[in-house]
């Protein structure tokens, strides 16, 4: 093993399962993180290399599905375009460094699309919360990208805004001239 320190074989090895098993991560990447506490990275430098987003989201996706909580056909319609943004921002020069901040994120960025108390706004959190929920607790992502409590996420999606539309009422008499125009007698 190249590039680990003197542990051991089993030590390293260890490390390895540990790894990989336990968090989910592919066997290149929990080398790599070897390698980076072998080598003095700091601790929450290995916490943030630790986190593959595109493998978090794929296993989402695959858990979903395999546990029955989806159809693949709902994953294709309704969660993949969620998960390319999550990708996306998590991946961008401005990369989120909490799931709140995530969250945040992609609300400002359809902000036109789902209005406040909407069903879209509403989706995208509980979705994007799933994720971040799924990614602390299986594929050890820190607990800076835990998902916004109920509470936040409620203040998150919002109320709709209650408009009134303007109308005007029919007068006794103008009801009773649009009854006697239907010209079909049920």
């Amino acid at each position: 093993m190249v590039g680990f320190k003197r542990a051991g074989i089993a030590g390293n090895i260890e490390r390895l399962r540990a790894l990989t098993e336990e968090q989910g991560l592919p066997l290149a990447k929990a080398a790599e993180l070897i390698q980076l506490q072998d080598h003095g990275g700091s601790a929450a430098t290995v916490r943030e290399a630790a986190v593959d987003w595109p493998a978090v989201v794929e296993r989402f996706r695959e858990h979903l599905i395999s546990s029955g909580q989806i159809q693949p056909s709902t994953w294709q319609r309704r969660y993949r375009g969620r998960m390319g943004e999550v990708l996306a921002a998590m991946g961008g020069k401005r990369a989120p460094k909490s799931g709140l901040q995530l969250v945040e994120q992609l609300i400002k960025a359809t902000a036109d699309r789902n209005p406040p108390g909407g069903t879209g706004r509403f989706h995208r959190v509980s979705h994007v919360s799933g994720l971040l929920e799924f990614a602390c607790e299986h594929c050890g992502a820190p607990d800076r990208f835990r998902p916004p409590n109920k509470q936040a996420r409620k203040a998150l999606i919002g109320r709709k805004v209650e408009q009134e539309s303007p109308s005007t009422p029919l007068l006794d008499d103008q009801a009773l001239r649009v009854y006697r125009a239907i010209p079909d007698p049920k």
